[in-house]
């Protein structure tokens, strides 16, 4: 004993063998079929004679061995069955992933019965193959007082001179220590390594003889995995490289539907929106009129047109606010596009919202599907915002983050959505006015007053009565059957004589009316509201004279005998010009006091 304390670094064994008082060690090899497994000491008393070529001790040294290789073998065997069944159970587990909350969950649980790690990381090469990115991230790794976290998960890390250009065929066990100390370690290594990782097992995925990403196994530990542990690795990666590949497939697969569903989505609503298009009698595929007023808007149209500015349309009611922003977007680079129109003042504000942004299901009582607002529906066209002086504060609000931030976000959703929209707004309010009175944002009111185009109102363009009324004369007479050329002098007259609150749109209708009500291909009588109302060019005033409908009643159909000269039944007759059957309109006669003196 002696003689082996002496010698440098005695084994454990040896001192506490000395300690006790052993002054005497005797050696003896255990070997199976020439190769020793292990070895036998024994420790001889002092005085005691031991022969050490003794051929019991070689006997008894042969049944030890024996009896030992018998228990290896067996302790072997059962924990190769362990294994067996530890990698079966594995296999059965890792079939069953079909997504990354699933993986974690394995990496978790059946990987850490398999190998003894402190957390693991598994990363994917992206699209540009230069790089790779984190797919999962255990857990266990999360320690917010050592490093930020949330930074590893989106931090993109070259291939080229880093761990993972190491790996080729098989894994590779880095030093982190010595890694670090190269200055070629990436954000998330350096970390692992200040967080007290001092190994990093880093094997590759593949797919098809293909690396498609890499697995990393961290410890705190050295010499954590022996040569059987090693074994076992290839054959768990290659498992885990079919797991990665089918989550990134599904991934990829589960996007497309979603982009697929959201086109379709897309596609029906611009089909819808089509189908109501289509019911409204649109016929914008020119705008009418040769007056110094409307060659001055058609001016600015042609210069706004081309560009991608905001425009800001403004005008009475009637004066034809969306046929020029449809002649804007059709003129415009966005043309082959459907123009997005949404009238702000028909809806409630709780509905505008869902409108304009689109909903998530279930964001709200009654939203059982998702929809896909209007600003979706315009990307990469144009959004008319009609009405825009009807938008309540706080949906001014969230319309100006869209035109600022040039994103939405549905209500109910929770990531933003990129749009590409140019917008048109129009109103007949006085937003100046609203901006004083507190109702209309100035910050949004700059923004859209970008390049203002001021319509001018019919009564400022008489010049361009006569072709306005002839367009609609053509139009009403082809949709009622009928065969009418034009008006008289007289019924033009009158046309142009009166002010036109209601602008183009009020012309439209009397010469609707009036095309119903004429059975001549000339129209000699047009029929014009009974109460004229006086516009001055700055301000509405009310009408001179108010009337009771029983009175406008009376007066429409004098006007009306006037023009028939007092005939009530027959072709021609007042009867048949107002659609009434000839006792009908006698005994209207009566009680509204009309008497055969009246009748003209």
């Amino acid at each position: 004993m002696a003689d082996l304390l002496s010698r440098p670094n005695p084994p454990a064994y040896i001192k506490f063998l000395a300690a006790t008082g052993a002054e005497r060690l005797l050696t003896a090899a255990l070997r199976i079929g020439g190769h020793a497994i292990g070895t036998a000491h024994f420790v001889v008393e002092n005085g005691v004679q031991f022969e050490v070529k003794s051929s019991l001790l070689k006997g008894v040294c042969s049944q030890l061995a024996v009896a030992i290789s018998n228990i290896l073998t067996i302790e072997n065997n059962y924990e190769r069955q362990i294994e067996k069944s530890k990698l079966l159970d594995f296999s059965n587990a890792i079939a069953a992933i079909h997504d990354k909350m699933q993986f974690l969950k394995l990496l978790n649980t059946k990987l850490r019965e398999l190998f003894r790690f402190s957390h693991a990381m598994i990363a994917c090469i992206n699209d540009d193959k230069k790089s790779c990115i984190t797919f999962i991230l255990d857990p266990q790794e999360k320690d917010p007082e050592e490093w930020e976290y949330n930074q590893v998960i989106i931090e993109n890390v070259p291939l080229k001179n880093s761990a993972f250009e190491m790996v080729s065929s098989g894994f590779v066990l880095v030093d982190l220590n010595e890694f670090v100390n190269t200055g070629l370690a990436p954000d998330f290594i350096r970390r692992n390594y200040d967080g007290g990782s001092l190994e990093m097992l880093i094997a590759p995925l593949k797919e098809d003889n293909r690396i498609i990403g890499f697995f990393m196994l961290f410890s705190r530990e050295r010499e954590w995995l022996d040569n059987n542990q090693l074994n076992i690795l290839s054959g768990v990666t290659h498992q885990l490289s079919i797991a990665a590949a089918n989550i990134v497939a599904n991934e990829k697969i589960q996007k497309q539907l979603t982009e697929i569903n959201n086109y379709k989505q897309r596609l029906e609503q611009e089909n819808y929106y089509l189908q109501q298009e289509i019911k409204i009698n649109h016929n914008h595929s020119e705008i009418i009129g040769s007056s110094p007023a409307i060659k001055s808007v058609l001016t600015l149209v042609e210069q706004v047109a081309p560009s991608e500015s905001t425009v800001l349309i403004l005008g009475e009611t009637g004066t034809g606010k969306e046929l020029i922003a449809r002649a804007i977007h059709n003129s415009s680079p966005r043309k082959k596009e459907l123009m997005i129109k949404i009238n702000c003042a028909a809806l409630p504000a709780s509905l505008i919202e869902s409108e304009l942004f689109g909903h998530e299901r279930g964001s709200f009582t009654g939203a059982i599907d998702r929809r896909i607002g209007k600003f979706e529906l315009a990307d990469k066209s144009t959004l008319f915002l009609d009405e825009i002086g009807e938008l309540s504060p706080e949906l001014q609000v969230k319309l100006l983050r869209a035109l600022q931030e040039k994103e939405i976000e549905r209500i109910g959703g929770k990531t933003t959505i990129k749009i590409d929209v140019r917008i048109i707004a129009a109103t007949n309010r006085d937003l100046e006015q609203m901006i004083t009175d507190g109702r209309f944002r100035l910050d949004l009111y700059y923004r859209l007053h970008i390049f203002p185009i001021m319509l001018p109102p019919l009564r400022d363009r008489k010049e361009d009565i006569p072709i306005l009324s002839s367009h609609f004369v053509s139009r009403y007479a082809k949709k009622a059957g009928k065969i009418i050329h034009a008006l008289n002098a007289k019924a033009l007259k009158e046309l142009i004589g009166y002010d036109w609150p209601g602008n183009i749109r009020e012309l439209e209708h009397v010469i609707e009316r009036s095309v119903l009500l004429t059975n001549t291909e000339t129209i000699h009588t047009v029929y014009l509201p009974a109460v004229k109302t006086v516009f001055d060019n700055n301000k509405n005033e009310q009408p001179s004279v108010i009337q009771t409908l029983q009175e406008q009643e009376k007066d429409y159909i004098l006007k009306i005998l006037k023009k028939v000269n007092g005939r009530i039944s027959g072709p021609g007759g007042a009867a048949e010009l107002l659609g009434l059957p000839a006792s009908t309109l006698n005994s209207k006669l009566k009680k509204l006091g009309i008497h055969r003196e009246h009748r003209g």
